[in-house]
């Protein structure tokens, strides 16, 4: 009986040691595991847009393929299919994600080869941290500059639309992207020729009755009161060469009686009068909306006080831009926001 019972202690002190052993050498081989993903450098982020997410595979050692498109739709197709299929998780180059991801797409920046270059509808364009170049006779041309912010092309576009009855204001400015300056020029011939802005609509803030609305305000608290109209101008720009964008904006134009017939913009920092006609200061001021549509069934907002604009990628196969807009002014007694454009549209 006492040798059965040593013979059971053997066996259970060995079956211990091999439990321990099993333990630290799967420990090991996961140690092991996680020391080769740290050594790879692989790295996971959230990129978040509008209305889409995904989770992006920052790989420093991957290698992005070359890829040429005979047509910029197909192009598009391309890209709305790897969205389809990569199920929420698409692998990139890290170096390449961290100088471009502040203006492309994961998706976009998937068919961008390793030297930074792609093929759409027979022309080379090539990238930066801050441009797009495109080959011509053999040598690079910027294209489009949206600078480390993403957003310089955008800015400058929107600037153009600000001075829109004044583009001589914009006579010495010496625009940083060439497309923005195509859209200055584009402009300048249009109004040269009497016509109105390409893509662009008016909408007057009316009554019930579809007269203009009569905006009342103050100066000083206890002064007389104030006369204005109000109206909103909605711009958009389409998409139709690679790199470009939708774009929209909306602005806030008043006609303030005492000042004449003209309508001026109103900053985002102002507010219609210092007062309402009860006497209540008003410190906040209306808003405005635009949303461009982008890709399928996908849209991209902003929103402001009185002027905002916003671009999104596009890939559907009608390139023009849509895009509706909407304005809030303040009620002259109350104070509350109400709405005098509703989803105006500019197609």
């Amino acid at each position: 009986m006492k040798n059965f019972k040593k013979t059971l202690n053997f066996f259970a002190s060995w079956a211990c040691l091999l439990a321990v052993g099993l333990t630290v050498l799967l420990s090991s081989c996961e140690e092991n595991e996680d020391a080769q993903n740290l050594s790879n450098g692989i790295q996971e982020v959230n990129y978040v847009s509008d209305d889409f997410s995904v989770t992006v595979k920052l790989d420093p050692n991957l290698n992005h393929d070359s890829h040429s498109f005979e047509t910029l739709q197909e192009h598009d197709d391309y890209l709305l299919s790897l969205e389809e299929t990569s199920q929420g998780v698409i692998s990139l180059n890290k170096k390449m994600y961290e100088d471009l991801s502040h203006y492309f797409d994961p998706y976009q920046i998937a068919v961008i080869d390793n030297n930074y270059q792609i093929q759409v509808a027979e022309e080379t364009y090539k990238v930066d941290q801050e441009a797009i170049y495109k080959k011509v006779n053999g040598a690079w041309e910027l294209d489009l500059f949206y600078g480390k912010s993403g957003l310089v092309d955008l800015e400058e576009t929107t600037l153009v639309h600000t001075n829109i009855r004044h583009l001589e204001n914009l006579s010495d400015y010496q625009f940083k992207s060439p497309e923005s300056e195509r859209i200055y020029n584009r402009e300048k011939t249009a109004f040269a020729n009497g016509k109105m802005a390409v893509d662009s609509r008016e909408y007057v803030y009316k009554d019930s009755n579809g007269a203009p609305k009569l905006i009342e305000y103050k100066r000083s608290q206890y002064g007389e009161t104030f006369y204005a109209y109000i109206k909103w101008y909605c711009w958009n720009e389409s998409y139709r060469q690679w790199g470009k964008k939708a774009k929209g904006g909306t602005e806030t134009l008043i006609r303030r009686f005492e000042d004449g017939e003209e309508y001026v913009k109103l900053d985002n920092s102002q507010s219609i009068g210092a007062y309402l006609v009860t006497g209540e200061r008003d410190d906040e001021g209306g808003k405005v909306e635009v949303v461009v549509d982008g890709r399928d069934g996908s849209t991209g907002s902003a929103t402001d006080r009185w002027n905002t604009s916003k671009s999104k990628v596009k890939r559907k196969k009608n390139k023009s831009a849509h895009s509706s807009h909407s304005g809030w002014v303040r009620h002259n007694q109350t104070g509350e926001l109400i709405k005098g454009m509703d989803k105006f549209h500019v197609d």
